[in-house]
């Protein structure tokens, strides 16, 4: 009984370790972690903790759940994500276990952490009543993208990724670039200057986990200096008309120089099927502060 209360899944870590800070279990489906993550940094703003333990799990333990997905229409019946481009069908599940560990910058710098990212702000929040429960709202994403921009204190601008939601579904891909699009034309008219991909392309789509993957994937490419591209990429979704939004589709791995005007920015974004959307504004590290 005990091992399939959710609750317990973040409990007994913090049993096992010792730790006294909030320890709850987040379930906003595909949302969820990045929703963690917002969530860890709040405490942190506030003095709760410390320090913070942000973990995604998606494990595949049997067929319901795929059957589910599949009558949902979203799964890919031709076996593979293809995020932003005219032949997506739908996602592929996928499978992960990816845990971060949070502190407040000055307290990491200080204690002389090697520091992979900063998380400069974020925001949750609900898409309310569409069309249908499972339908994505484009304004609301335009909302919870303007709102993480105000609280990272960041003009658009200066990110030059976006590690996006991203699940390869034609009604999907559509209202994401229509929602990042509307938050980010309130500061600039500028074209094209942000590559846009999604890791599920490449590693699946896990989920609740997926928020954590694609956090994951920017560190990476900070430390690797390079965009990566997604998979099966091969004309772009012919309801996206890119040439005006300013996105360009990710479709083959590009160099991500430094620039001596302001540090490297990457916008994240997991949105959940019932509704939860979650956006964050991430930024390289002080080099200083990253040793190999």
């Amino acid at each position: 009984g005990l091992g399939n209360q959710n609750a317990l899944l973040a409990n007994r870590v913090s049993y096992f370790l010792d730790l006294h800070g909030p320890s709850m279990t987040i379930d906003t489906l595909c949302s969820s972690s990045l929703v963690a993550v917002h969530r860890a940094m709040q405490s942190l703003r506030l003095g709760e903790c410390d320090l913070a333990i942000v973990a995604g799990v998606r494990l595949a333990s049997g067929d319901l759940h795929r059957s589910n997905l599949s009558e949902l229409g979203v799964v890919s019946v031709s076996g593979a994500c293809r995020s932003f481009d005219a032949g997506a069908d739908g996602f592929v599940p996928g499978e992960g276990v990816i845990t971060v560990v949070l502190k407040r910058a000055d307290d990491a710098i200080r204690d002389g952490d090697r520091v992979r990212a900063l998380i400069r702000g974020g925001a949750v929040n609900h898409g309310g009543r569409t069309s249908g429960l499972t339908v994505p709202s484009s304004k609301a994403q335009a909302e919870v993208i303007t709102a993480a921009l105000e609280d990272a204190d960041v003009d658009p601008r200066t990110i030059t990724m976006v590690e996006a939601h991203g699940t390869g579904t034609p009604l999907g891909d559509p209202i994401e670039v229509e929602g990042l699009t509307t938050a980010w034309r309130a500061h600039t008219s500028d074209t094209q200057f942000a590559a846009i991909g999604s890791v599920k392309s490449n590693i699946g789509h896990l989920e609740p986990a997926a928020g954590l993957a694609g956090l994951a994937k920017i560190v990476l490419a900070f430390e690797h200096n390079t965009i990566p591209a997604s998979n099966h990429v091969q004309r772009p979704n012919d309801a996206i008309r890119f040439e005006t939004t300013p996105f360009y589709l990710a479709d083959k791995n590009r160099p991500w120089p430094c620039t001596d005007n302001h540090p490297r920015r990457a916008a994240l974004s997991a949105f959940g099927m019932g509704g939860v959307n979650a956006h964050l504004i991430i930024e390289e590290p002080p080099i200083p502060n990253n040793p190999p």
